[in-house]
């Protein structure tokens, strides 16, 4: 027998003896908070992931000073679908939100390794908040947020709160915007976009002296230098566009290994893009959700399936509509420029990031030029008889006026004047027109054009959808993405993006893995009738990759159809990117049908392939 010293066993008996203490303290803890959560009529969904949490947090000593702690999985009350309440994990300062229409969507927990996410696809009217904790600048205090942004917005922002406090992100830049309660906002100068589409693991700490570090992923992002002073209440707010897995509030501090600590056991959790390997391939369990890509280009949604007009009385048939300045008059169904010098304009909306398509039409010209603009964008000059068709994208702000200014003193007439919003199946000649109109190589003209016709939808235009089923893309932004992806993988070449819009080749690959076309689509199909309609046959998902019946939207109409019944997926032929490859599954087969038939202005799903 080995002896063993009094001080060896002394030891080893007070480790035994914290252990036990720690035990008895989880144990008390998971108790009281099993009981609160499911005496207000609420579930836990995971209580693994809780309990590692717990652990986690004891071991690394950041289980005090937590204010507000609660994670995908955690007990939550559900209605209709949306968060109406997140129990935080200590304490009981609850978030809370008892208007139906602002509670934030249920996401994710479809695929095996998907955890239950708060989702706002659109970023409009879902808000959830707690109990204001507000701080000095003077105070140390600290957040963690788990979160997936998809780009949207112009400033989406999250843990705001009080009057002012605002902290989030810029855009489609990424930039991280800070703003105290006494309304002073500092904007970083660092571009977060190569995280868009992904999760990332966010560390805020404010230490008291006036600074806020933001640590990405573990790693220190930057130092924005502003007076700390904020009031916490909204840990998901409004304009908040993506999904938001975990917030975290804390009067504390953190050291760099407690950074890494917390890091690690969230992404073990929460990998940047969910995905599941199939033979040698890893896919994406859920369909795509972004609105911008890693190089910061923003896809517009587009809601309407055809062209809609805004201009009244393009014809010219009555004097009641335009506007018109010096030397302008209407008369027999045309616009009359005798030596004008003022403007003809009419008061029109088009919102932000739209493109509309401009036709004129002008009759015996004699002298001077038209400019035709909006309010804030020149369309080009015209000193020519001729129709003329312009295609202008509207940017970040809305357009409220349509002009026709006479220039050097016009003398001509105008006639059919037409400003219409580009819809869903006008996308195809906005493409055309900027491929046309760009100099350069095909592959250039092509990457110009696609950026110019690329959108998104939601099914039926309905964000309760997009919160399930992922948005649905035409194939100029399938194609989009992944110049965008090349583009920034040759900017950083030792570290790349990660991720690819699939390839024929890729379904190739996966159709052998799984042994052939009239059995695959079982294997891939989300299994059950919530996601599927009836029979959604020989679905057992055994793959993981949970295909849904996500439906599509129509090319040639802009109609949308076969929500439940097909499963739609963009890819492009390898050989030659510029033409399209799809994948379809549906409802009453299990068959995989690959195809090159899809027309570009179609609307299908994306999954990414990891490189």
């Amino acid at each position: 027998m080995i002896p063993i010293s009094n001080g060896l066993f002394n030891g080893l008996r007070n480790g035994l003896r914290g252990v036990k203490q720690r035990l008895s303290n989880y144990l008390a803890w998971l108790g009281m908070y099993l009981s609160r959560v499911n005496s207000d009529g609420g579930v836990i969904n995971s209580s693994d992931i809780t309990r590692e949490y717990y652990r986690m947090a004891d071991q690394n000593s950041i289980l005090q000073n937590i204010l507000f702690a609660w994670l995908g999985g955690a007990g939550a009350k559900f209605n209709s679908g949306n968060f109406s309440k997140l129990y935080s994990l200590f304490g009981s300062n609850d978030a809370t939100q008892a208007t139906a229409l602002n509670q934030p969507y249920l996401g994710g927990n479809i695929a095996p390794n998907e955890r239950y996410a708060m989702v706002n696809p659109q970023g409009n009217t879902r808000l959830i908040s707690i109990t204001p904790n507000s701080y000095l600048t003077t105070d140390i205090w600290s957040a963690l947020i788990v979160l997936n942004n998809n780009g949207g917005s112009a400033d989406g922002y999250f843990l705001g709160g009080g009057t002012n406090t605002r902290i989030g992100f810029q855009g489609a830049t990424g930039k991280i915007i800070f703003r105290n309660e006494t309304g002073t906002s500092i904007t970083d100068t660092v571009s977060t976009a190569k995280y868009i589409g992904k999760t990332i693991i966010m560390h805020l700490l404010a230490a008291g002296d006036g600074t806020l570090q933001v640590y990405i992923n573990g790693t220190l992002h930057t130092t924005i230098s502003n007076n700390t002073n904020v009031t916490l209440t909204n840990i998901f707010h409004s304009a908040f566009y993506g999904k938001y897995f975990a917030p975290v509030i804390r009067s504390q501090n953190l050291t760099a290994s407690q950074i890494t600590a917390e890091y690690n056991f969230f992404r073990s959790i929460y990998p940047e893009i969910p995905t599941v390997a199939i033979g040698a391939q890893k896919w994406q369990t859920s369909n795509l959700d972004v609105v911008c890509t890693p190089q910061g280009n923003v896809f517009p949604e587009i809601t309407d399936n055809a062209n809609v007009e805004c201009i009244a009385d393009g014809d010219f048939a009555t004097d009641t509509v335009w506007v018109k300045g010096a030397g302008w008059t209407i008369s027999g169904g045309v616009a009359v420029a005798t030596a004008a010098t003022g403007v003809l304009y009419q008061d029109i909306t088009i919102g932000a990031n739209k493109y509309a398509k401009i036709v004129i039409t002008v009759l015996n010209y004699t002298s001077g030029s038209i400019q035709v603009r909006f309010n804030s964008i020149s369309l080009g000059y015209i000193s020519a008889n001729g129709t003329y068709t312009y295609f202008a994208k509207t940017g970040t702000g809305a357009q409220t006026r349509f002009e026709i200014s006479a220039n050097v003193t016009l003398t001509a007439q105008v006639d059919n004047v037409s400003t219409a919003i580009v819809g869903w199946s006008g996308l195809t000649e906005v493409y055309d027109a900027i491929y046309a109109a760009t100099a350069g190589s095909a592959t250039v003209k092509d990457q110009a054009a696609c950026l110019a016709a690329a959108a998104w939808c939601h099914y039926n235009n309905d964000p309760a959808n997009g919160a399930v089923y992922g948005k649905l893309y035409n194939w100029y932004a399938a194609r989009t993405l992944q110049y965008d992806i090349d583009d920034y993988n040759t900017a950083n070449p030792t570290a790349k993006w990660g991720y690819h819009v699939p390839t024929n080749l890729d379904f190739a690959t996966l159709l052998s893995t799984l042994g052939g076309s009239s059995t695959a689509g079982g294997f891939l199909k989300k299994e059950g009738l919530v996601y599927w309609a009836s029979p959604n046959v020989g679905a057992d998902n055994s793959s993981g990759f949970s295909a849904i019946g996500s439906g599509s939207r129509g090319n040639l109409d802009g109609q949308f159809g076969s929500l439940k019944s097909y499963f739609y997926m963009w890819g492009y032929n390898y050989s030659t990117p510029t033409n399209p490859e799809g994948v379809r599954l549906n409802k009453d087969a299990n068959e995989f049908i690959e195809t090159s038939g899809y027309l570009k202005p179609r609307g299908n799903s994306i999954r990414l392939l990891k490189d």
